[in-house]
């Protein structure tokens, strides 16, 4: 081996080394990078999970959501879309929150449009007051998720109602539109007049709406009495069904008094037909009796008074021996009778003031204490 060739041969085995050692750096150097760039993201993951919450929302159709589209909870941006995976039937939206949002464990979804022209967002709703909520990993079902229609979905909807109500075929779509537009034919005055005076009630019930509210107020409070006095009112409304039934089944006999009660009515008109004259002068000497009796009610009190005791005194004549007894006192004081008052008031004689001869007189005479058999033996 020449010279040249040795010395080509050490250059080429120093440039193979150097090599061999830079593209060892420059390897080691790539799987330093990947691994930082994975635990980077590891990191951020483990962070991300950390400090938010993981909510999957099962989806019928999500049209224009994506990845990225906010999460709003009343309106305001709360969180947003992670992702949009297909999933057979259902469309699934992974949804990340702050850890701190509490959403109520039976909450709904909606897709929404915030405003015309903006992307659309994920609604969660109702908002947290009080209760269990949703934990990281909950799903929300298909159940509980909304969304909205498509265009293409509105304009069929729209196309199958007008051929419905096309003039082609004879359904009662195009029947009611006839019987309308024949219905309104000539009817425009009259319909505007209907319209303003609608126009002018509602004004009217408007102007009273404070009376309406406590009309309804008053309304509530009836049915709230109602409804705590339940009991009460089903007994009430059995026994008005009872009292119905019994009246049901007494309606022959019903029907027989008050037939009965109808003749006795014609007799009554009849009789007072026939003597009118005579029952009204008898009414009225009724009631002049009446007027009397009214007049005398003081005297027939006291009568009512002391008739039980008169009627015991009767009772009590009669003696054992079944004789009857009799006492009477027998006044002379003229002054006490209403014929001889006027002269006792003129001419003041014994017998109007004084006992009098024989005042009081009493009969039988009291006797006891008196031998009087001189009287019927002729002498002593």
């Amino acid at each position: 081996m020449t010279a040249a060739t040795k010395t080509t041969t050490a250059t080429a085995a120093t440039t193979a080394t150097k090599w061999t050692r830079f593209g060892g750096f420059r390897t080691a150097t790539a799987v330093a990078v990947v691994a930082l760039i994975a635990a980077g993201f590891a990191g951020v993951h483990f962070l991300g999970s950390a400090t938010s919450v993981r909510i999957t929302a099962e989806f019928t159709r999500t049209d224009g959501v994506f990845a990225g589209n906010a999460v709003t909870i009343l309106g305001v941006p709360t969180g947003r879309v992670e992702s949009v995976i297909e999933a057979g039937p259902v469309v699934r939206v992974e949804l990340s929150l702050p850890r701190e949002t509490r959403v109520p464990a039976d909450a709904h979804a909606w897709v929404v449009s915030p405003s015309v022209v903006s992307d659309r967002a994920v609604e969660l709703g109702p908002g947290y007051v009080e209760g269990p909520s949703l934990e990281d990993g909950a799903v929300i079902p298909v159940e509980r998720t909304h969304s909205p229609l498509t265009w293409d979905q509105l304009t069929d909807s729209i196309n199958d109602l007008v051929v419905a109500l096309g003039p082609e075929t004879s359904g009662g779509g195009t029947e009611l539109v006839s019987l309308a537009a024949h219905a309104v034919d000539g009817n425009g005055e009259r319909f505007r007049d209907a319209v303003q005076q609608i126009s002018g009630a509602t004004a009217l019930v408007a102007g009273e709406s404070e009376n309406l509210t406590e009309l309804v107020t008053a309304l509530s409070g009836l049915v709230g009495t109602l409804s705590a006095n339940r009991d009460v009112v089903g007994s009430v409304t059995e026994s008005l069904t009872s009292t119905a039934r019994q009246f049901a089944a007494q309606r022959a006999g019903i029907s027989e008094s008050l037939t009965a009660l109808t003749d006795v009515l014609g007799q009554v008109s009849a009789l007072i037909s026939a003597h009118g004259d005579t029952l009204t002068h008898d009414i009225a000497e009724l009631g002049a009796l009446t007027g009397a009796i009214a007049e005398k009610r003081e005297q027939l009190a006291e009568i009512v008074d002391v008739s039980p005791t008169g009627f015991e005194n009767v009772a009590n004549l009669v003696t054992d021996e079944g004789r009857a007894r009799i006492r009477l006192n027998v006044s002379t004081n003229l002054a006490q009778f209403p014929a001889t008052k006027e002269l006792c008031d003129e001419l003041p004689i014994p017998l109007c003031q004084g006992p009098g001869l024989v005042n009081p007189i009493e009969f039988p005479p009291n006797l006891e204490g008196t031998d009087l058999r001189w009287l019927f033996e002729g002498g002593r």
